[in-house]
């Protein structure tokens, strides 16, 4: 696998805003695809990390300019990115504290203050946060006086299907999004799996960086979910390098040895499941902590960085609710949901929603092999 080595042994580089020496001098930097690294890393959220590691070791000034200019949007965006979410959070955590409501925050707004408090531009999408069942409606009444009305996608009935099957919900107003979580459920290795959000609350502790009502995971837990996370967003087709990052980071912060990782877990996993998460330990381990060459990755890492970087993840594979269908036990909720393919929510454009999902039948019907750096790529189920 020969194919733009160094481009991705640059990509794999960037974990702590550091760059081999190897790495800086003309020979190396002057031979790269820039087009493929700075599209791949915006694609995966990785740019700013990137540039980070350039503007460190004193050689951001060196690039080309319109290859600085972007490094250097991207810094300045990622910074305030960050500002913006934190202060979202802020401002609704404060009604959630006057109603003694805990809170767990995930994934971005979580990971800022734990593992990049040092270098503040890891970009962040929605935001995320676990509560309590219990809170729900409680939550759910407070988000709605804010402004906040459920995310319904293209099909409310869908949507609707959806919510409780896998324990959370899309909140949104003027494009901002919470996605609230009480029993987040996620779909690898042929099963849907449930995340032990008791033994999450148990574990959890005071976050002391905010409120009084809000708490953070235990490391173990923490890397729990971002594995869960990740095997059912690469199921899906939408899985993004800053998610293997965001997880290596967290195992290297956390000190605990890769044994206890993978026993704590992939513990009471079905024997399929558990594979996805040893493929991906292994994954983290090779390239961000034994640091091998690509031709010395198992066969499993190979192809998983073949297909991450070689293409950009898609929004959703062919059919979005193909997981639904799957899970899915009342004939009745499978009519309801397919129903929805067919007529979405009012102010849809008709036409072009049938459009496209005439072209998604048709690439079910006659699948065309994935070419690598197309926008269409979705990776298989399973390894």
């Amino acid at each position: 696998m020969n194919f733009l080595r160094k481009e991705k042994s640059l990509l794999f580089s960037c974990k702590d805003g550091l760059l081999p020496k190897n790495f800086l001098n003309h020979a190396f930097l002057s031979g790269l695809d820039w087009n493929f690294v700075l599209r791949t890393a915006e694609v995966h959220r990785i740019l700013p990390f990137l540039a980070l590691a350039f503007r460190r070791a004193g050689e951001l000034s060196e690039l080309p300019p319109d290859i600085r200019a972007r490094m250097e949007v991207a810094l300045q965006q990622a910074s305030l990115e960050n500002l913006i979410k934190l202060s979202e959070f802020q401002k609704f955590n404060s009604l959630f504290e006057a109603h003694n409501i805990p809170v767990i925050p995930l994934k971005g707004i979580a990971l800022t203050q734990l593992i990049y408090q040092e270098s503040s531009v890891r970009r962040m999408g929605d935001i995320d946060i676990l509560i309590k069942e219990t809170d729900l409606k409680k939550i759910k009444k407070l988000i709605t006086e804010m402004g906040f009305k459920l995310k319904e996608g293209s099909s409310r009935w869908q949507t609707a299907l959806s919510r409780p099957l896998f324990g959370r919900a899309d909140y949104i107003k003027e494009g901002e999004v919470i996605d609230v979580q009480w029993r987040p459920r996620f779909f690898f290795g042929g099963k849907l799996i449930e995340w032990n959000t008791d033994r999450a609350w148990q574990n959890a502790f005071h976050f002391s960086f905010f409120e009084k009502n809000v708490f953070q995971l235990s490391s173990l837990d923490n890397i729990q979910y971002l594995l869960f996370q990740i095997c059912g967003d690469f199921e899906e087709g939408h899985l993004l390098w800053i998610q293997l990052l965001d997880t290596a980071l967290m195992i290297k912060k956390s000190g605990v040895r890769w044994d206890g990782v993978l026993s704590y877990c992939a513990f009471n996993l079905p024997a399929a499941s558990k594979k996805q998460i040893e493929i991906f330990v292994t994954l983290i381990r090779e390239i961000y902590f034994e640091e091998k060459k690509e031709d010395e990755f198992s066969p499993e890492t190979r192809e998983i960085t073949e297909r991450l970087l070689n293409g950009a993840p898609s929004a959703s594979s062919l059919f979005g609710g193909r997981t639904f269908l799957k899970l899915a036990t009342s004939p009745r909720d499978k009519i309801i949901f397919v129903a929805g393919y067919l007529f979405p929510n009012k102010g849809h454009n008709y036409l072009e929603h049938w459009r496209r999902l005439f072209l998604k039948m048709l690439k079910l019907v006659f699948p065309d092999k994935k070419k690598a750096g197309t926008r269409e790529f979705s990776p298989r189920t399973g390894l």
